[in-house]
């Protein structure tokens, strides 16, 4: 599903290449994706997400990512914490098996792969596009961008499926999962059949986010690939 190859010109073409060899590029797709929802329960689907998302200011917490074959097999596992804020922040840090960091701080998305000791940076509404990442960055309805249906129950959860309607996006489906209007569960369905699963733990929304979290700075020595903001 992802390649540790980090492109020179486009971070799109940076996601497919990482997503078709190791789940260290799922971290760029899941980073851009999970702005996607810390949503309420799904009785009432796109109406209780809608709410949810009008009040949401931040959302915190360790996450598992676990990647399946076209066939449901596991083919890898990470683990990491997040932090999200609201306009256009995150923070996506990976530490096991491999250490990689996603920032967003509302300008620009930078992916800094310590191994390769590689940083690739985008402008980010360029970045975003039509990804999930919109639910947390913009105003616009989930109906200009999504067919968004709430689907019932499995495992416990409440369900709901969100489909892009732009057809220039590196995923088909995803799938939410909610327990007492809490977030705990993202289905990811790639163009390969592939799915991400992101389950989520000790959750803590709207809680003070200290802003340094979504500034970064490539280290000493590292290659810079892509639209570096200027120095003023």
């Amino acid at each position: 599903m992802i390649t540790r190859a980090l492109i020179q010109n486009s971070l799109q073409v940076a996601v497919e290449n990482i997503k078709r060899r190791s789940l260290r590029g799922g971290a760029i797709v899941a980073a851009i994706v999970v702005g996607l929802v810390c949503t309420a329960a799904a009785d009432t689907g796109t109406e209780v997400l809608q709410s949810f998302l009008r009040g949401l200011h931040s959302f915190q917490a360790d996450f598992e990512q676990i990647l399946l074959d076209e066939n449901g097999v596991p083919i890898e596992e990470a683990k990491g914490t997040l932090v999200l804020a609201r306009p256009g922040r995150f923070r996506w840090d990976y530490r096991e098996p491999y250490a990689q960091l996603i920032v967003a701080d509302g300008k620009h998305v930078w992916i800094y792969d310590t191994e390769l000791a590689q940083v690739t940076v985008k402008k980010l509404d360029e970045a975003v596009g039509d990804t999930p990442t919109l639910l947390l960055t913009s105003n616009r309805s989930l109906e200009e961008r999504f067919l968004v249906q709430g689907v019932g129950k499995r495992d416990g959860l409440e369900w709901v499926t969100l489909e892009p309607k732009s057809a220039d996006v590196s995923f088909s489906t995803i799938r939410v999962g909610l327990e007492r209007g809490e977030l705990t569960r993202m289905e990811l369905v790639d163009s390969f059949g592939q799915t991400t699963n992101l389950y989520f733990h000790n959750i803590v929304k709207n809680a003070t986010v200290r802003p340094e979290l979504f500034f970064f700075s490539p280290p000493a020595g590292v290659d810079v690939i892509g639209d570096r903001p200027a120095i003023p």
